[in-house]
């Protein structure tokens, strides 16, 4: 990965993206190449764990009018992102 020129993230699950991603060395290899200003981008759960905060779903999923209604239930898992510990500050 040290070479790439750019990372693009698939769609899929990002919580098994927070759960398997978070503190290891494929985060550090990510850093580098932020640090390199390699671009980075991602389509779908991909593109949500880049952000500053993210939806989780760590205990499933939640409509939206739930989660305005009553922000507090179990289904809305927020997490501050890999895109914040990556270092990528985006929203």
């Amino acid at each position: 990965m040290a070479k790439a020129e750019a990372l693009f993230i698939a769609g899929g699950d990002q919580a098994g993206n927070i759960r398997l991603w978070k503190d290891t060395p494929l985060q550090a290899a990510i850093v580098e190449l932020i640090q390199h200003t390699v671009p980075i981008g991602g389509t779908s759960a991909g593109l949500a764990v880049l952000g500053e905060v993210d939806f989780a779903a760590l205990n499933g999923s939640i409509e939206s009018t739930e989660a305005l209604a009553d922000p507090y239930q179990r289904q809305l898992t927020l997490d501050r992102g890999i895109g914040t510990r990556l270092g990528l500050g985006l929203v």
